[in-house]
């Protein structure tokens, strides 16, 4: 790694988001922004953190890691893979939709760190985790002719199992790493319950695409039948915002389906996206 271009270097970190985010803490940290970032704004690119730390820092960032899993057993830790398989393709995704001109590694660390309380309660709280997805399943509708009902928010579902919302737990974490307001903002996804209005500023534009991209992993995970429909209530949403239409969906989907796509999702792919 020694003799490899910083680009390399941070494409190879973030393949493994667990150490991506280390870097981010340490860089984003209270020392290090009193001592090198101090006027220049949070560190959102791993480019510019491994620029910032060397090699001997990122020796450190991974020996503070805990060897996989942790303290995870085996159906547990299979759950938390298939979550960190899943947020790296919301990133892809986020990239591909992103309007031109924005930084890709920005969008998809955006799109990460918007999951950042996800993570958390898989991996420290596993069963709960499981409970909150159970709740928020569809529930099958007592007549065959019948849509299935909807399940519950993750917002409530999560306040009924662990009595907070995971992006708030997500967001404090975050700022005990250090970062700013600025981007605390940015990793709060969009209510899915409340109208995208116009991206004011690019921090706006940034959260808006990350959480695009995150809606529409939502709406791959549901049934079968529901996932065109949610997929075009997507492109809808946020038409205007990214000047994107449900073709353009399906494209910024296609473009980066096998890298994108979780492994065993329940979703095929001539069944959304054709």
């Amino acid at each position: 790694m020694e003799r490899e271009r910083t680009i390399e270097m941070a494409e190879f970190v973030l393949q493994d988001i667990g150490l991506t985010f280390e870097l981010l803490r340490t860089v984003n940290s209270a020392q290090v922004q009193g001592t090198q970032v101090s006027g220049n704004g949070p560190v959102l690119t791993i480019r510019r953190a491994i620029a910032m730390i060397g090699l001997d820092g990122m020796e450190r960032a991974v020996t503070a890691l805990r060897p996989w899993p942790g303290p995870l057993d085996e159906r547990s830790a299979e759950a938390l893979q298939a979550m960190l398989e899943r947020v790296k393709g919301v990133g892809l995704l986020a990239q591909a939709l992103r309007p031109a001109g924005y930084d890709g590694e920005v969008v998809l660390l955006i799109a990460l760190l918007q999951n950042l309380g996800r993570l958390l309660v898989q991996y420290h709280f596993p069963d709960e985790a499981a409970q909150i997805r159970r709740l928020m399943q569809p529930v099958p509708a007592e007549k065959p002719e019948e849509p299935p009902q909807p399940g519950m928010s993750e917002e409530a579902a999560s306040l009924a199992v662990l009595g907070v919302d995971i992006e708030s737990l997500g967001a404090a974490v975050a700022r005990h790493w250090g970062l700013s307001e600025e981007v605390l903002h940015m990793i709060r996804r969009l209510s899915p319950t409340q109208p995208v209005r116009n991206a004011d500023t690019d921090d706006d534009m940034l959260r808006a695409t990350a959480s695009a991209a995150n809606e529409v992993f939502d709406a791959l995970a549901l049934p079968a039948q529901l996932v065109k429909r949610a997929l075009d209530r997507v492109a809808q949403r946020y038409g205007r915002v990214l000047n994107i239409t449900p073709e353009d969906l399906r494209n910024a989907i296609r473009d980066s389906w096998h890298n994108a796509l979780p492994e065993g999702d329940a979703v095929s792919e001539q069944g959304t996206i054709a």
